[in-house]
Formats: C-alpha cells, structure tokens, sequence
C-alpha cells in the first residue's frame, strides 16, 4: 500500500525538521512525500532543501491559507492512501507500520489518536474515549493529524472547502460520515500534536464554523429520524452558547479594557449576584464579575461538605430560596446546568427575574452567527431552545 504524506508550511523554520524527520525516519514500503509551502522567508525552504532527497514533490510559493495549500498537494498525490501532518507535528515511530496493519479493504479512512503538547508539556491524548454518533455533530473529534483516508475518498467527495478559515477538515470529514463513507476508529497514537495558543478571536471563529457545519451536515444526513436531529440540534445550540462564552469570557479577563468589558458592565450594572456552582466556570464568573466591578453576594453549592466554608473569598450556601435576598443567580456550571435550572425552578424562581445561566450573559457579545429564532427552519425540522 502506498502512502502519501502532505507537510504544509508557512514560516516554520523552528520545527519543520522534526516534522520532515518523523515522516522519513517512518518504516514503510512505499511512501510518497509531499511538501507545499507557502512561501517562506525565515529558513523553512533552506530545511526542506536540506532533506529534498527524501521528498517526492516540493513547492514553496504564496497560497491563500491552509486548506487551499491541502489542496494544493491532494492534486499532486499517487498514493492509495493519503494523509496530512502540520510542520509543527510529528509521527510516532511506527504510524506508517500501524496504519498499514490496520488499513483493509472494508476501510475508506482511519482515525486514530494524538498526543496534544502545550508549551512543549503533554496535556493529553485526544481523543481520550469512545466518541458517540451524537458528538461528531459538536465539532472536530478527530485530529486531522491522525486521519488517513483513500484517495478515492477525495476524488469522489471532493477537496477542503476553503471558504472556512479553521475548520474546512471538519466539514470535510462530517461530509464523508453522512455519505456512509466507512471509517475505522483505532485506540493507537499515530501523531504528536502542538497545540499553540491561538486567540480568543480565533475561538470565536472556530466555534462559529463548528457550529455552522455541523447543523448543515445534520439537516443533510439521511441516516437519522427527526427525533434523534432535535436532541442533536438541542446539544449543538448549548454547546455553541458554551463555546462562546467561553471566547468571550476569556477576552475580558485577558485584556486591560475590552469592549466586551464595557457591555458587560453595563449589562450588570444594579445588580448582586450569587454564583451557583464552584467548580472551574464558577471560579472563572468570579474572577469576571470582579473585574467587571460587580457585587458578588455568596456562592452556592450543591455539596453539604462546601456549606458554611470560604470559596473565592465567598461564603458557600446551600441552594435556598429564602437565600436569595433580591440577589441575582449566576447558573455557573455546564455539566449539571439542567439540572441546577430545574431544581431552581421547582424553588418558584423565575429566569431572568431571579437567575440567569451564565453563558446566556454573553449572547449579545458574539461574533459571527446568531443563533436560530424559536420558529426558525432548516433541513425540514425546527430548532429547539
């Protein structure tokens, strides 16, 4: 079986060697190399010279960003099986071995796991368990990086949409899925993944994307019952508030005076709150609403062992109506959100009168998409809220 590799670069010059080494150092039969850059001026070129005895095809000249210099090199590709490894990425020492023990005949593409780095530390394998069917429709599950798919694959269903900046591989990749195109899931790190910082602005765009494809590719899919597309359509709207919240969380508390901080404060403003949940979106509520200048009342919690004892500088409380004392109630927590919301509501309190769920706090404050009307329509099916 033969393999083609594609490394796309744009001014790696501190990484692109250990890339190009993992791939060359690989056992394999036949392997096709295939570099596109896009014109680099920092020393990536003078690497890719270095080791072109080794390479198959390389090219260095501008392109309009990853996906377009993805596609670049699928035009050149003659192997039966194609994969791609970023020029700041490197294989584990037997990937090719693996995947070409792995790879049958009743296999279109193989997924398998990465090895996510942060600052050069380990932070994990993604992914780290068994994704359901339900959870491909949230955003990308599968590293690109560990992703080897037929030729054919691309030849019948097309190439990267570069009309998404960030995650044309996600639309890609769920458009293989809702064709039954079949794909073999492995529990083998097949690539190392450096996960680089990358802005909250960026996020935005990321989840937006996200979201966009993944409701496109559900009102598309013809495997599954309207029934199962609402509860899927349900997770990817809370999954979306969350992700963006987050974005935005982050921007406040990461820039001196932000826009979003001015809305924020203004949206506050004449109120005390009480943050319901202390776990790590607690924590982050706290730090905001203080920087926002806001008056935190307490905290509640679910946990007895918390009650009576200091969190953030905050009294902890059992969650109790008579507690509320003209207080506004932040519904910190993402996991047990409908859970604390429907155990509020059986207290008598009201949504926006008595609580509020905190990443609803940011829905003004989004980039991009806005989110579905109640009544709205796509693919044959209503949102629900």
């Amino acid at each position: 079986m033969r393999i083609s590799v594609i490394t796309v670069s744009l001014n790696m010059a501190d990484t692109i060697e250990r890339t190009i080494k993992s791939v060359i150092s690989q056992e394999c039969d036949e392997l096709e190399y295939i570099v596109i850059d896009g014109g680099s001026d920092d020393g990536t070129v003078d690497t890719i010279r270095k080791y072109e005895a080794y390479i198959s095809y390389w090219r260095s000249e501008p392109d309009h960003g990853i996906y377009d210099a993805m596609n670049k090199g699928l035009t050149v590709v003659t192997g039966d099986v194609v994969a791609f490894l970023n020029s700041d990425d490197w294989y584990e020492e037997n990937t090719l071995k693996t995947v070409t023990e792995q790879f049958n005949e009743e296999t279109d593409v193989l997924c398998g796991q990465v090895k996510a780095y942060k600052k050069g530390q380990l932070i994990g394998i993604e992914p780290g368990r068994k994704i359901s069917c339900g959870e491909l429709f949230l955003g990308m599950c599968y590293c690109h990086q560990a992703i080897f798919a037929r030729r054919q694959v691309f030849e019948q269903y097309g190439y990267f949409d570069t009309r998404y900046r960030i995650a044309a591989d996600y639309d890609w990749f769920l458009n293989l899925y809702g064709n039954g195109i079949r794909i073999k899931v492995v529990d083998f790190v097949l690539a190392n993944y450096n996960k680089a910082g990358i802005s909250n602005k960026q996020l935005e765009i990321v989840f937006s994307e996200f979201y966009e494809i993944g409701r496109k590719a559900l009102s598309q899919n013809k495997y599954m019952s309207e029934e199962e597309k609402r509860i899927c359509i349900f997770r990817q709207r809370e999954n979306y508030k969350s992700n963006m919240a987050y974005a935005v969380m982050n921007t406040v508390l990461e820039s001196t005076f932000s826009d979003e901080q001015k809305a924020l404060e203004k949206q506050l403003s004449g109120n005390r709150y009480i943050i319901f949940g202390t776990g790590i979106r607690g924590e982050k509520f706290v730090k905001l609403l203080l920087k926002c200048h806001v008056d935190i009342q307490s905290a509640w919690d679910n946990n007895e062992k918390l009650w009576g004892t200091k969190w953030n500088s905050l009294l902890v409380d059992r969650p109790c109506r008579e507690n509320v004392k003209n207080n506004m109630i932040i519904v910190a927590s993402v996991k047990f959100k409908q859970e604390m919301v429907l155990q509020l509501k059986k207290m008598g309190l009201k949504e926006n009168e008595d609580y509020i769920c905190g990443d609803d706090l940011f829905a003004g404050l989004y980039s991009g998409k806005e989110l579905e009307k109640n009544q709205g329509k796509s693919g044959g099916f209503h949102y629900l809220i």
